[in-house]
C-alpha cells in the first residue's frame, strides 16, 4: 500500500510538472512563504508536520489528529507586509477533516509611472487561500491526506484566481526513530491577471526525521505531536533530525535542514530549534522556541532575510483529545 501510494503522488506530480514545462514564473507566489513558526524554525522542513497545521504543508498530517485541533499563526514579514492563518482539523472515527484559511496583507504601495516617476497615487495586494482538507490512516504506519484550495489575489483593481489540490503521505519506517513524508502541492489552475495568465507555483517535497536516541532517555521519539507533549507521564530530552528535497516549479531543488532539542518536564515541554535553508545562502539560517504544557502550545521562530530586514512568526495552538484516549493517540 505505501509502495502504491508514494508511486501515485510522484506520478502526478511528474504529469504536472511536464504541463507546465513551458512556462516562466509562477503566480500565487505568496504561496511559497511559510506561515506556521515551527517548520520555520526548523529551515522550513515540513514533509512530517503534523496537526492542524500541517494543512498548508502535507495534509495527512491531518490525519494524526486525535480529536480536535486549532491553530493561529501570524508571520510579520517585510515592508509591513502581514501573514496570517487559521487552521482546525477534527476527527470523525477514522476520518479527520481540516480546514485552513491564509491571508496577507500589505500597505498602501506607491505607484510609478513607466518612466520611473513617482505619482500621488497609491495602491493596495492582497492575496488569500481558503483550503479544506482530508486525512486518514491507511495502513498500521501510513497517513494519506489531500486538500482542495480556492486562491484569489488582489492588486489594485485586477484580481484573479485559481483552484488548487494538495496530497501527501506519512510513513513509519522505524517506530519511534525513522519518518518519511512526501508532499505535492498546488496542482491546478493558472492565475490570470487582465491577459497574462501564470501556473501555480507546483512544489514537490520528499522529507525524513530521525529521532537520536539519547542516554537516560525513556524512549527514543519525541514526544511531540502539533507541538503537544505526547505522553504527559513519561520525562526525558530528545533530539529530532529533520530534513526535505524541494522542488518548486519557478525556482528548481534545494533543501532544507532541521533540528530540534526537546527538554519534557513531565507533562510540560520547552523546544529549542534551529534550521537551514540550502537556496537562501548566509540568510538561509533560522532559530526558534516553542513551550508546550497539556494542551497548549506557543512557537516563535526568527529568519534573516538579508537587506529587506527580518521575518517573526509566531503561532498558538490548542489541543483537545477525547477523554477516552488522553493517554496515547487515537490511531498510533
Amino acid at each position: 500500500m505505501m509502495r502504491i501510494l508514494l508511486l501515485s503522488i510522484l506520478l502526478i506530480s511528474g504529469t504536472m510538472r511536464f504541463s507546465y514545462a513551458a512556462t516562466g514564473t509562477a503566480g500565487g507566489q505568496f504561496l511559497k512563504i511559510g506561515v506556521a513558526a515551527k517548520p520555520s524554525a526548523l529551515g522550513e522542513t515540513s514533509a512530517l508536520l503534523d496537526g492542524a497545521q500541517s494543512i498548508a504543508y502535507n495534509p495527512a498530517g491531518i490525519g494524526k489528529v486525535n480529536n480536535l485541533d486549532l491553530s493561529f499563526s501570524q508571520v510579520t514579514w517585510i515592508k509591513g507586509i502581514n501573514y496570517s492563518n487559521i487552521a482546525a482539523a477534527k476527527r470523525k472515527g477514522k476520518h479527520v477533516f481540516g480546514f485552513g484559511f491564509n491571508y496577507l496583507s500589505s500597505p498602501a504601495i506607491d505607484e510609478y509611472d513607466n518612466s520611473g516617476t513617482k505619482l500621488s497615487d497609491t495602491y493596495s495586494a492582497m492575496d488569500m487561500a481558503l483550503t479544506l482538507g482530508y486525512g486518514r490512516k491507511v495502513a498500521s504506519r501510513t497517513h494519506v491526506g489531500t486538500t482542495l484550495k480556492y486562491i484569489s489575489s488582489r492588486l489594485e483593481s485586477h484580481t484573479a484566481s485559481a483552484l488548487a489540490t494538495d496530497a501527501g503521505i506519512q510513513h513509519i519506517i522505524i517506530k519511534d526513530t525513522l519518518d518519511i513524508g512526501v508532499a505535492v502541492q498546488n496542482m491546478g489552475t493558472s492565475m490570470k491577471f487582465i491577459s497574462t495568465a501564470d501556473p501555480l507555483p507546483l512544489t514537490v517535497k520528499i522529507g525524513g526525521k530521525y529521532n537520536v536516541p539519547l542516554k537516560g532517555s525513556r524512549n527514543r521519539g519525541n514526544g511531540i505531536t502539533m507541538g503537544m507533549v505526547r505522553n504527559p507521564s513519561s520525562s526525558n530530552n530528545s533530539l529530532s533530525l529533520f530534513s526535505d528535497i524541494n522542488y518548486i516549479i519557478d525556482t528548481g531543488i534545494f533543501g532544507n535542514l532541521g533540528a530540534e532539542f526537546l527538554m519534557d518536564y513531565g507533562g510540560n515541554a520547552f523546544a529549542l530549534r534551529g534550521g537551514y535553508r540550502t537556496n537562501n545562502g548566509s540568510n538561509g539560517i533560522s532559530f526558534g522556541i516553542g513551550w508546550m504544557m497539556r494542551g497548549y502550545s506557543i512557537d516563535y521562530a526568527f529568519a534573516p532575510l538579508g537587506e529587506l530586514g527580518q521575518a517573526h512568526r509566531i503561532s498558538l495552538g490548542v489541543r483537545f483529545d477525547s477523554k477516552t484516549t488522553n493517554a496515547r493517540r487515537h490511531d498510533r
